[in-house]
Order: structure tokens, then sequence, then C-alpha cells
């Protein structure tokens, strides 16, 4: 009666997680009674609250910083109960509360965010959480910890996956599919597999293998299928199309295929993946602006802000402002039917043709704008790229342009 009701429902994968820990047997015994003196300890909260058990030091009481690594700790093995005594930064805080809540049988482990250590528990309600967070399963890495192997969110796809409709016939056909001899027939049994619960993602994993001859508009149907199967988890969704979709990327145009990324309401999480990926691309485009072209969890939020200040404040060789222009022209037009990502490009893009008024660039700004207005519908957007046109159309003193764009702005 030492254990949390999650310890009864266990998987053995789970179990897995829980017996692979680094923690003695005599440190989960001083766990369970150390926390047994909490109240605030439940298994509802456990991974939030064991973090407190763990002060949050940068300096122990010598003065000595954590990050001259066994000198924090007096050179004590490092425990459970040297964690509790000492205290640590996010590295000791999330180890030491994976470790009180494996002492009350649930599994846990680490993983990792920008610059910071958090963990993964087993909640109450069988769902995966992570505790001691800060950036959220997009920025997470470290492995999934589960039976399928993929990005770290995938292991909150194995709860739903068994709450799910037919799971245990998908999951057969999806092992049947691993002992057909014919290829074509384990072909057959994955889809099956997916037929039945499309959530099954080692039968996706298997089938995208099998599928690897499919041409690019193929597999982009498949990853529509697959978002759909997995709604909500952009991590996945990225994960599936740079690890297990099988695109020729040296052929492939990234600026057509990320988008996709994009869920219907935009998500943060879904721009996230999105906006890293378009950055790769960009930096690849304007080599000049590799070693400052970055999308950050700390700076994301004014990303263009941060662009276009650099733009403002520094010489910019008309190479750069030419390739600028080019990759932003490139993302656009597959942009268009996901209005905030869009308005936030079409904003950009005016600012740097407004910034530099170079006449080409103007022109060639002018024919992209006449192309997307006849491709779009919605009228924010429709207003934010007359605006710009109107700018471009007064940098090349064409009179008709400004005629046109002042209708498209007034809705004719």
């Amino acid at each position: 009666k030492k254990l949390f009701p999650q310890f009864i429902t266990l998987e053995p994968w789970e179990f897995g997680i829980l017996f692979q820990g680094r923690e003695s047997i005599e440190e989960l015994a001083w766990a369970q009674e150390y926390s047994s003196r909490k109240k605030t300890f439940k298994a509802q909260n456990a991974g939030y609250a064991a973090c407190s058990f763990i002060p949050y030091r940068m300096k122990n009481k010598q003065g000595i910083s954590v990050h001259a690594g066994g000198a924090f700790y007096d050179h004590k093995p490092v425990s459970l109960q040297i964690y509790v005594e000492y205290g640590g930064v996010c590295g000791a805080v999330s180890k030491g509360a994976a470790g009180f809540v494996k002492a009350k049988g649930i599994p846990s482990y680490t993983i990792g965010q920008p610059g910071h250590c958090a963990f993964v528990w087993k909640g109450m309600d069988g769902e995966w959480k992570i505790g001691n967070n800060i950036y959220g399963w997009i920025w997470s890495e470290g492995g999934s910890g589960g039976p399928w192997k993929g990005a770290v969110s995938t292991i909150t796809e194995l709860p739903r996956f068994w709450k799910g409709e037919n799971a245990s016939s998908s999951n057969l056909c999806y092992y049947l599919s691993l002992l057909a001899a014919d290829s074509r027939k384990s072909e057959v049994l994955l889809e099956e597999a997916l037929k039945r619960n499309p959530s099954n993602y080692s039968a996706w994993q298997a089938l995208m293998r099998k599928k690897g001859r499919l041409g690019e508009k193929d597999k982009l149907a498949l990853l529509e299928q697959f978002k759909k199967a997995f709604p909500g988890n952009p991590t996945l969704w990225e994960y599936f199309v740079k690890r297990e979709l099988g695109i020729d990327w040296k052929k492939a145009n990234g600026y057509a295929v990320y988008p996709r990324l994009l869920a219907e309401n935009e998500s943060w999480d879904s721009v996230d993946a999105y906006m890293r990926n378009f950055c790769a691309l960009a930096r690849k485009d304007i080599p000049d602006m590799a070693g400052k072209l970055s999308y950050e969890v700390k700076t994301k939020r004014s990303f263009f802000k941060n662009w276009l200040k650099f733009y403002q404040q520094n010489k910019v060789d008309r190479k750069v402002r030419v390739q600028t222009c080019a990759v932003l022209e490139k993302a656009l037009p597959h942009l268009l039917s996901r209005e905030k990502t869009a308005l936030q490009f079409l904003g950009f893009y005016g600012q740097v043709i407004d910034l530099w008024k170079d006449k080409q660039l103007s022109a060639r700004a002018d024919a992209c704008l006449t192309a997307w207005l006849k491709e779009v519908d919605k009228p924010s957007l429709r207003k934010k790229m007359a605006e710009i046109g109107l700018k471009a159309a007064d940098h090349l003193g064409d009179k008709k342009a400004l005629v046109r764009y002042a209708e498209a702005q007034n809705g004719y």
C-alpha cells in the first residue's frame, strides 16, 4: 500500500521504464518514507509536487556553483537524499522528482528542452505528462521512452491508441504483418491495421518502409491521413515528415512541404514546427544570414521583428536583399490557406520592400502580389497584399498599379 494506483495499471513496457531507473532499492525505500510525510504528494499530482522536494539552488552553503559538478555536492555520491539536502538546478529537480515518483510505482524519465531538463511521468488518467516543464512537447528531445520509437510526444499517443476502437485487432494485424513471408501480404495487413485503428504508429512506420517508391504527391497525401490519425501533435507530424515519410529532400520543395505542419487552427506548436524548418531553408538560401537567422524558444515571438531590425541596423548586400525576397516569394504561395501565418510573412515582406525601395524588387513584388490576389479570397490577406502593392507601385511610379491595388484594398 505504499505505491500510487498508477502501478496497478502499468503495461509491460511501462514496467521496463520503471525498473530501468538508476536509483537503488535503498534510495527508493528512503524516498517512500520521506514522501509519506508530504501531504501534498498525491497520485494525481505526483509529478508536480515532487519537484518541490528538491531546493532550487545555484550555489551550495559554501558558495560553490552547481556547475562545478561533484564539488557542489562535496563529492558525495549523488542520490535522492543528496538532491533533497543540497538541491540543484533543473537537472537535479527533474532527476530527483522522477526518482520520487518511481518510488511510488510510477514510471518516469528525464527529457531535454532548450537549456533545460524536464521529465515525463504517467498520470492517474493513464496519460503521460511533463513535469518541471517550460517549453512543452514541441521543444522536447530525448526519445519516446516506449515501444513506439519517435519524437518525445510519441509516448502520449500510446494510451490514446489503446483507448481507441479495435486497438487489439489493429495491433494483431501489425504483428502478423511482421510474420508474413510475402511482401504484398505484409503490406495488406499493415493497411488493415490502420483501417481498424489509424492511430497505430508502428503500423505507419512499417507501411512507410514498404511504400518508399511512392511519388511525392502520394506521400504528401499519406501525410494528411497521418495528421488526422494523430490530431494536435505537430511534434509527431514533424518527425514523421523528416524521418518516416521518405521524401527525397534533394528534389523536394521544402517551402511547399513544411507548411503542411501547420494545423488548421495554426496552434503555437504547429507554428513552431513549421517556422524552425522554414528557418533552416532560409539559412541555406541566404548564406550570409546563416549565423544570424534562428527560430528559438526565447525569441520566437519576435522573430520577424528581430530579422527586420537586423536589416535596419546593418548594411545589407544587394545579394542578400534579393535572396531574402526570393525566400519569402517561395514561401508565401504555400501559406495562403493559413491566414495568421501568411499575414506575418506578408507583413515582413512589405516591410523589407518598403525599407529597401529597390525598383527591381518592387517590380518582382508587384508581379507576385498580382498573382496571389487572384488566388486568395480572405479579406485580411487581400487587404494586406493591396497595402504592400500600393507601396511597391508608388516606388515604381506605376499609376495603373496604384489604381488596381486601391480597388483591391477597398474590396472591389
